[in-house]
C-alpha cells in the first residue's frame, strides 16, 4: 500500500475546505434501518471483502472523488490525521466549534470523532456533529481513546453512542471491553487487562450498538457482531494474501 501511495502521489490543491464530488451516501436500498430515540438511522451492512487489488481500486476511487473528511479529533495527532487523510487523496478539515460542526458535517462525506484530548465542550460538538451526520446518512467513526481510564471519557463515549449512531467504534481491548460492559483496566490510554475474550467483547459491543467494532493491538479484531470476528496479526500485515472480511 505504501508503494502505491509513492507511485501515484496526491496532487490535490492545498485548500482543506474544498469540497469535491461526493461519495454516494447510504440509502434504504443499500442500508439497514433501525430506530434510535425516534429517529430512523441508515447503517451500511453489506458484506465486504478487501483483497490487495480491491484496496488499490478503493484508493483510486478516493483520489478521484476527493471526499471531505470532517475530524473532531485530539490535539496530539491532529497533524498526522490531516497528513494521512491527504495521503489517501481525501480532504481533511478540522472543525471543533459547536457553532459550526453541524454545518461542516453537512458538507462532509464522513465524520471522524476522537476523544483523545477530551473536554466537555468537545463532547457537545461531537454529539451535534453526529446527529447532523446521521440525518444525512454520513458514516461516523469513533475512536474511544482512554475509555475506562476516567469517568469523563467513559461517560462521554456512552453519551455519544446514545445520541448518534456510529458506524465504526475503534479502540484497544480495554477500551472496547469497558464500553461492552466487560471488566477491564485502562491506564491512561493503554489497555492493561480485560476479563475474557477480546473477540467476545467486540462482538457484544457491535451487537449492542449496531456498529462495526474494531480492536487494535498486536492482533486486530474486526466484527459487526453477526459474523465470526476477523483477526489479523501484525505478521500478516502487508502480505499479498491478507484480506479483511466482514
Amino acid at each position: 500500500m505504501a508503494e502505491a501511495l509513492q507511485e501515484k502521489p496526491c496532487n490535490r490543491q492545498d485548500s482543506w475546505g474544498q469540497v469535491s464530488k461526493a461519495i454516494p451516501r447510504g440509502t434504504p436500498e443499500t442500508s439497514a434501518e433501525y430506530q434510535r430515540e425516534g429517529r430512523t438511522i441508515h447503517t451500511h451492512n453489506e458484506s465486504v471483502r478487501l483483497s490487495m487489488g480491491s484496496r488499490a481500486n478503493l484508493i483510486e476511487q478516493i483520489r478521484a472523488q476527493a471526499p471531505l473528511v470532517h475530524h473532531i479529533t485530539n490535539w496530539v495527532t491532529i497533524y498526522a490525521c490531516a497528513a494521512v487523510t491527504r495521503a489517501f487523496g481525501a480532504l481533511p478539515v478540522m472543525a471543533h466549534a459547536e457553532d459550526e460542526v453541524g454545518e461542516m458535517a453537512s458538507h462532509a462525506q464522513s465524520l471522524v470523532l476522537n476523544i483523545g484530548t477530551l473536554t466537555p465542550e468537545l463532547v457537545e460538538s461531537m454529539i451535534a456533529a453526529g446527529r447532523k451526520a446521521n440525518s444525512l446518512g454520513i458514516p461516523i467513526v469513533l475512536d474511544v481513546v482512554g475509555a475506562g481510564a476516567t469517568r469523563l471519557r467513559t461517560d462521554a463515549c456512552r453519551r455519544i453512542l446514545d445520541s448518534a449512531h456510529v458506524d465504526i467504534i475503534k479502540g484497544n481491548a480495554g477500551e472496547i471491553g469497558t464500553l461492552a460492559g466487560v471488566a477491564a483496566e485502562v491506564r491512561g490510554v493503554e489497555s492493561i487487562s480485560l476479563a475474557g475474550d477480546p473477540a467476545e467483547a467486540a462482538t457484544r459491543l457491535a451487537l449492542d450498538t449496531a456498529s462495526v467494532a474494531v480492536i487494535t493491538g498486536r492482533d486486530d479484531i474486526i466484527t459487526d457482531g453477526r459474523k465470526q470476528p476477523t483477526t489479523r496479526s501484525l505478521q500478516t500485515v502487508g502480505s499479498s494474501s491478507s484480506s479483511i472480511e466482514m
